[in-house]
C-alpha cells in the first residue's frame, strides 16, 4: 500500500509573514524610546539603554556652577582665646 507523503507540498504552506518595518530608533525622541520599551513594542538594545541612562543622568542632576574658592579654600576665623589657669591675675 502506497502512504502519502508526509511532507506539505508548496501549494499547502503558508506565505511567510512579511517582514517588520526597520525602527529608526535614532529618530526617536527619548520620551517615545522609552514608552516603547515599556510597552513592550521595542526591544531595547545596549544602545538604546545607555541613551535612556544619560538622559535620565541629565535631568537628575543639573549641572552646577562651582563656586570661586577664597583664601585657598580654608575658612577664616577668628582670634582663639587661650585658656584661663585659675589662680592666674589678669593684665588690664
Amino acid at each position: 500500500m502506497a502512504r502519502g507523503s508526509k511532507t506539505t507540498t508548496a501549494a499547502k504552506r503558508s506565505a511567510p509573514p512579511a517582514p517588520k518595518p526597520a525602527d529608526n530608533r535614532d529618530t526617536l525622541s527619548v520620551a517615545q524610546l522609552a514608552r516603547g520599551i515599556l510597552s513592550k513594542e521595542i526591544r531595547p538594545r545596549a544602545g538604546d539603554v545607555r541613551r535612556l541612562a544619560d538622559a535620565a543622568l541629565a535631568v537628575g542632576k543639573p549641572n552646577k556652577d562651582k563656586k570661586a574658592k577664597t583664601d585657598g579654600g580654608k575658612k577664616v576665623k577668628g582670634k582663639k582665646k587661650l585658656a584661663k589657669i585659675p589662680g592666674q591675675k589678669t593684665k588690664n
